[in-house]
């Protein structure tokens, strides 16, 4: 991998006067100037062009009114946490009748399952809606249509190429749907469909909507939006923007104030990536290693007492995750080192004892280092479970709607994104799939090469690193996926390089042009690091902020050294 300068696209004097050299060249490169930098929650694409988001309001609002019973169905991630803590949070000030049910990932599957339909029905739903999940529950949607129940579906995902038959489906990736941002995620189509939902109450001068907090919602959908990793496009950098200023300004619920504060995030310079790597992870690990309707109670928690004690138990189970997810990566890399892969683009795992809720982040660990596609696979129920992680140039769903059309008798079950998908297979077919996959993802790499490229923002000058720089570069804009968080690029000697936690590499540097001594930090580098002591070499980072002791002190966090 090269590194290679991100070249500039608009005309540098677009900025305010009092932005540097550096923060202009951060946003032209990024094909941002003064016309799309913070926009207002005005300039979201408008709810009408989500299709059926109004008449799932309509069905919403007469069941409302008809004291009918809805039964919210979520999803065991942060993004399906997020979005039934935001449609209850709509939904119970109004009146409904209205349950929430949160599958245990281990003993129902993922989404709307039949063993989801055989948990709710004792529960007497007129309305089942689901939020982040449905679009492929074509059997399960079926089920509940035969026992008089009525079916919103309200998801992200991308479809298969049937779609269930539900009374609603709100998904902008759906076939008829022509929502400009195909990357809402499930808490932003679930918050569309409570802004449709207002527009009803208000057009039919129904004052109880004015009850909802609407602007307390965003801290919900920035945080859904970030951790399930979708595109930051046009609008959902204004919803995660707006989120982010919530959070900031300690607008958001008790229970989210008490994640920040066991995270140990400063509020007033909450970024993405703190959302990312501290609030997300320790929700997802309700669902991973528990039950996600702890994470849901967290999120509605009425009383600073309660929220404590929630996010404290999130906390605990976040680090029993991280412990489950060390002993697999080690017999992961047993496992690897006895296969023949280098050739490959694919990497394929499978061990009946690792936890099925510990796999996705295993194959996206392994992503990362090997920079191959993965799928790691545990047993369930007689039932071989898979997640997967695309590298750079592959689509999941594509590799596997192609796989299900040539092999159909192959996949059981599948769906999720392009970048991270979920599938299971009979445990004979294993060996079969390994072998069969390879090529299919081999062609999409073919029509599709990956850059073998680092970009950067260019070399600082001495005088730019430094914290203050620091701290307005990580709030200037909303960075995440598709909006990469400024990295840039100067010569270091790596005077030296020791290993700390888990195979992360924290680094002496001394910046050749000025002589400054930096303190450096790499994820899970060491082992590939360590060769470069004693030696000069261009090094990409990112400017980081530690906070120790009241004070603030710069790091820089190493992406990539050049060889």
């Amino acid at each position: 991998m090269k590194l290679q300068d991100n070249p500039c696209y608009i005309e540098l004097d677009n900025y305010p006067i009092d932005f540097s050299p550096c923060h202009r060249r951060v946003l032209s490169g990024r094909q941002i100037d003064t016309a799309t930098l913070k926009k207002p929650l005005t300039d979201l694409y408008s709810v009408s062009q989500l299709s059926q988001a109004k008449s799932a309001a309509i069905r919403l609002y007469d069941a409302i009114q008809a004291g009918q019973q809805i039964v919210l169905v979520g999803d065991y991630d942060a993004d399906g946490a997020t979005s039934t803590a935001l449609v209850l949070s709509v939904l119970q000030p109004l009146g409904a009748k209205v349950v929430s049910f949160i599958p245990n990932r281990f003993e129902m599957g993922y989404g709307l399952s039949q063993a989801v339909v055989d948990a709710v029905l004792p529960l007497t739903p007129d309305i089942v809606m689901t939020v982040d999940n449905g679009i492929t529950a074509n059997a399960a949607v079926d089920s509940l249509k035969q026992h008089g129940v009525a079916v919103i579906i309200t998801d992200h995902h991308l479809p298969t190429h049937c779609l269930p038959d539900a009374d609603v489906i709100v998904n902008p990736n759906q076939p008829s749907c022509d929502f400009p941002s195909k990357c809402l995620a499930g808490v932003g189509v679930a918050f569309y469909v409570m802004l449709a939902l207002r527009q009803i109450y208000r057009e039919r001068g129904d004052a109880r909507i004015d009850a909802v907090d609407y602007s307390a919602l965003l801290a919900l959908v920035a945080i859904g939006t970030i951790a399930d990793v979708v595109e930051l496009d046009y609008n959902n950098r204004i919803l995660v923007e707006h989120g982010l200023k919530q959070l900031r300004h300690n607008r958001a619920s008790i229970g989210i104030n008490a994640l920040l504060e066991v995270s140990g995030c400063d509020k007033k310079t909450l970024s993405v990536e703190e959302i990312a790597f501290q609030i997300a992870p320790r929700l997802n690990a309700a669902g991973r290693v528990a039950d996600m309707q702890l994470g849901v109670d967290c999120l509605l928690a009425k009383t600073p007492m309660l929220a404590k004690d929630y996010a404290l138990e999130l906390d605990r189970l976040n680090r029993e995750r991280k412990a489950i997810e060390n002993e697999m990566k080690a017999q992961a890399q047993v496992w690897i080192e006895q296969i023949p892969t280098a050739n490959q683009p694919v990497i394929c795992l499978c061990d009946e004892t690792w936890h099925e809720g510990v796999i996705g982040i295993l194959a996206g660990r392994l992503k990362s280092r090997y920079q191959k596609t993965v799928f790691v696979f545990t047993q369930n129920n007689g039932l071989l479970k898979g997640s997967a992680r695309a590298a750079e140039g592959v689509n999941l769903v594509q590799a596997l709607n192609a796989m299900a059309s040539d092999y159909p008798e192959m996949i059981r079950h599948y769906g999720g994104h392009a970048k991270a998908a979920g599938l299971s297979l009979l445990p004979a077919h294993f060996v079969q799939f390994s072998t069969l996959i390879n090529p299919i993802i081999d062609a999409q790499l073919t029509a599709n090469p990956p850059k073998q490229v680092v970009l950067t923002d260019g070399e600082l000058l001495p005088y730019e690193m430094n914290v203050d720089n620091a701290i307005f570069l990580k709030t200037l804009e909303v960075w995440g996926n598709g909006m990469p968080m400024p990295r840039f690029r100067n010569t270091f000697f790596i005077d030296a390089i020791r290993g700390v936690g888990d195979n992360h590499a924290q680094l002496s540097l001394i910046e050749q042009q000025s002589g400054r001594h930096f303190k450096g930090i790499a994820f899970d580098k060491f082992k590939d690091y360590y060769k470069f002591r004693q030696n000069t070499h261009q090094i990409a980072y990112q400017l980081n902020v530690n906070h120790w002791q009241g004070k603030h002190q710069l790091s820089l966090q190493v992406i990539h050294i050049e060889e």
